[in-house]
């Protein structure tokens, strides 16, 4: 898979494909690899295309790795007639990507529905609940089976995507009903769910509360997003979102952003609200726009009158260096 990487690398180098950009000041990328499976991302000029089929031919040949056509698929977008990309989806022998496919357990597409998108959660749910009979097992059993199974189900959604909100009511409907062995949806809740999800220790029975569960996990790969700097998937996110300053300092919502920056922006709210910065060297902690005091809730925002020094802007500013080598605050 090397000589692969390295070929579509020089293929582009010397301008014989072109890859595609994130946003204008981003490298361009043409492929991604993991495990045998490889990801293609380039314009489909005639050229382009020739060369993209001799290359895998090439590395089918002195590889013994056949590409499997019949399983790959493209998926073509911009300004294109259909003739066009059937013509494309023709030269390159393979099948047109259908908005329901996966890779790695996720959708590869999110259409203008989301609720569709995500429908196979629900439908994971179903499959499961449908497998047990919850008029015979008793209230324990049925906790368990609630908390260990029915609650994972999702978890690998909400670590990438923020689940719509219909959605996540639907899948409270059904394992809520299951647990309390309602068929069809009829009964009595004697207690309402929002309580049931309460830790133990405050009287509820510690169920997740699917909502709150995907925000934090949403905020793990926001904070991800902050502090893995040198990640390739995190420096094309900064050059497309946040080219001229840090994530926890972005103000405005994103215009036209997709899906999956969406569920970042709520994760970022909450760090933006919770985090706290530790200081060392102080080289990256602003002095007006961080919360690096002890203390007050948030930075303090300077008047609208207020010039800062130049030459005070990090907190490192702020520390003065002895030339023995220590330092003074």
């Amino acid at each position: 898979m090397e000589y692969l990487s390295k070929s579509l690398e020089a293929a582009q180098n010397t301008g014989k494909i072109q890859g595609i950009s994130t946003s204008q000041s981003s490298t361009p990328i043409n492929h991604l690899l993991f495990a045998d499976d490889c990801l293609m991302f380039f314009q489909a000029s005639d050229s382009g295309l020739q060369i993209i089929k001799d290359i895998l031919e090439h590395f089918g040949s002195i590889s013994g790795q056949v590409i499997n056509y019949s399983k790959s698929s493209t998926f073509i977008c911009g300004d294109v007639t259909k003739e066009v990309k059937l013509e494309i989806i023709h030269k390159l022998g393979v099948k047109k990507l259908c908005s329901s496919e996966k890779y790695l357990g996720l959708p590869i597409l999110l259409g203008k529905s989301k609720t569709n998108s995500f429908k196979s959660i629900k439908e994971a749910y179903g499959n499961r609940i449908q497998g047990w009979n919850s008029k015979t097992l008793n209230q324990a059993d049925r906790t368990t089976l609630v908390k260990t199974v029915l609650n994972s189900i999702p978890a690998h959604y909400m670590s990438n995507f923020k689940i719509p909100k219909n959605t996540l009511q639907q899948l409270d409907s059904l394992q809520r009903n299951f647990w309390w062995g309602h068929i069809d949806n009829k009964g009595i809740n004697f207690i309402s769910w929002d309580f049931l999800c309460v830790s133990k220790e405050h009287g509820g029975l510690a169920f997740r509360n699917l909502e709150k569960y995907n925000l934090a996990l949403i905020t793990k790969l926001a904070w991800r997003l902050c502090t893995k700097s040198d990640k390739q998937w995190v420096i094309n996110m900064k050059n497309k979102y946040a080219p001229h300053c840090n994530f926890l300092h972005l103000q405005q919502p994103h215009n036209n952003s997709s899906w999956m920056w969406k569920g970042i922006e709520k994760g970022l709210e909450v760090e933006r609200k919770y985090y706290q910065w530790e200081i060392r060297c102080g080289t990256k902690a602003l002095v007006r726009y961080d919360k690096w005091i002890t203390g007050p809730d948030g930075p303090q925002i300077p008047r609208e009158d207020y010039r800062e020094p130049a030459r005070i802007v990090k907190v490192s500013d702020l520390i003065l260096v002895i030339p023995e080598g220590g330092i003074h605050n």
